[in-house]
């Protein structure tokens, strides 16, 4: 609900976030079809643009973190990570 994701566009979901003082979060999607997974990715933009734009005047050290976040889809998974180092976590992540 966080990302404002129809529920019937993924067999499953995990997501978890830091306390709300940082930006770090981490979403993992398994999505239904590839037409699901466009959805999902459109809804991961826009959770990154509305990221991004409260952060800027709650917390602007965090922007950067934004937008250098981690998209990366992989079949019909889609992997967001918001982190202090995004350059690690690619590899990790696939």
């Amino acid at each position: 609900s966080i990302y404002g994701i129809d529920s019937a566009l993924c067999t499953d979901a995990a997501f978890y976030s830091g306390s709300g003082a940082t930006a770090d979060e981490i979403a993992v999607f398994n999505c239904v079809d590839e037409n699901a997974v466009s959805s999902v990715a459109e809804a991961v933009e826009s959770r990154l643009d509305y990221l991004h734009e409260g952060y800027s005047s709650y917390g602007p050290a965090e922007v950067p973190k934004i937008d250098a976040a981690n998209v990366i889809t992989e079949g019909l998974t889609v992997v967001v990570c918001i982190c202090e180092n995004p350059d690690s976590i690619s590899e990790i992540i696939k």
